[in-house]
C-alpha cells in the first residue's frame, strides 16, 4: 500500500541521513584534531592518525554502499516488467 511505501521511504531516508551525518561528524572531528595537532595543542600523534583513519574508512564504506545502491537501481532498470 501507499502508506507502507511512504513509511519504508521515510525509514530508509532517515537511516541514510543519520549514517551520512555520522560520516560527516567523523570527518569534522578528524579535521578538528588535526588542526589542534598542527597548532601544537595537546594532541597525541596516534589519536590524530586514528581519527583520520576512522574518518577515511567511514567515507570509503559510504562510497561502497552508494555504489551498491546504484548497481541495484541499474539492475532494477534493466529488468523487464
Amino acid at each position: 500500500t501507499v502508506s507502507n511505501k511512504n513509511s519504508f521511504s521515510n525509514t530508509f531516508q532517515n537511516i541514510l541521513t543519520d549514517s551520512l551525518d555520522k560520516v560527516n561528524d567523523k570527518q569534522i572531528n578528524a579535521d578538528h584534531i588535526t588542526n589542534n595537532f598542527i597548532k601544537g595543542e595537546d594532541v597525541e600523534v596516534h589519536e590524530m592518525i586514528l581519527s583520520m583513519e576512522e574518518a577515511k574508512m567511514s567515507l570509503q564504506l559510504a562510497i561502497q554502499v552508494r555504489n551498491k545502491v546504484v548497481e541495484a537501481i541499474q539492475e532494477l532498470n534493466r529488468m523487464q516488467l
